[in-house]
């Protein structure tokens, strides 16, 4: 059963030597680095380091940012170890350390809370939607493709043989959104 540390920076200008430091003094036998922004799922150390780990063993970091921005996010992470037999630690937040009863119930009560805020904020947004709906309007981004825009890209299309990628590069619209709308009319006028 070993400590094996993670500490992660988000740019190459920043170091980690204080959050290895830390880490070394707590007694972690190896320490993954990752030199990546946080709102990156995974980043390509900390895979190391979970391929790494094993039963039993238990992973480190110093704040529980280094692998996480949200709660959510965490708390998917501490699933995701939790089925390899792993404990988990944090040095600045030494209420989360699942090898003590404490910890576990830390991390059991942040769960919790993080799917009630989530289910919170589905009630609100469902509530807000259907108020809307009820005065007229409707959720979602306005469309980029009034009847002017539309015909300007049936012209480019079928007059000028130009691809959806050059008619959103030309209109400064994705390429996705040109596809949507031309490729619907050109069903319907094939049919």
């Amino acid at each position: 059963m070993d400590y094996i540390g993670y500490a992660r920076v988000s740019t190459a200008d920043q170091n980690t030597d204080s959050q290895c430091d830390m880490l070394q003094k707590a007694g972690c036998a190896k320490i993954f680095v990752d030199i990546e922004t946080g709102g990156k799922f995974m980043g390509t150390q900390l895979q190391c380091a979970l391929d790494y780990l094993r039963a039993g063993d238990t992973l480190v970091v110093v704040d529980i940012d280094r692998l996480r921005r949200n709660a959510f996010g965490f708390l998917s992470f501490m699933n995701q170890i939790n089925k390899l037999g792993v404990e988990f630690k944090s040095l600045n937040q030494s209420h989360i350390d699942t090898n003590t009863a404490y910890g576990k119930f830390m991390v059991t009560v942040l769960a919790s809370i993080a799917e009630l805020q989530l289910k919170k904020i589905s009630e609100d947004t469902k509530r807000g939607l259907k108020a809307a709906r009820e005065r007229g309007r409707f959720g979602g981004r306005p469309t980029v493709f009034t009847e002017e825009t539309l015909e300007l890209a049936k012209i480019l299309r079928f007059q000028r043989n130009m691809t959806y990628r050059e008619i959103g590069q030309y209109m400064g619209i994705a390429r996705q959104t040109v596809h949507k709308h031309l490729s619907a009319l050109e069903k319907q006028e094939a049919a």
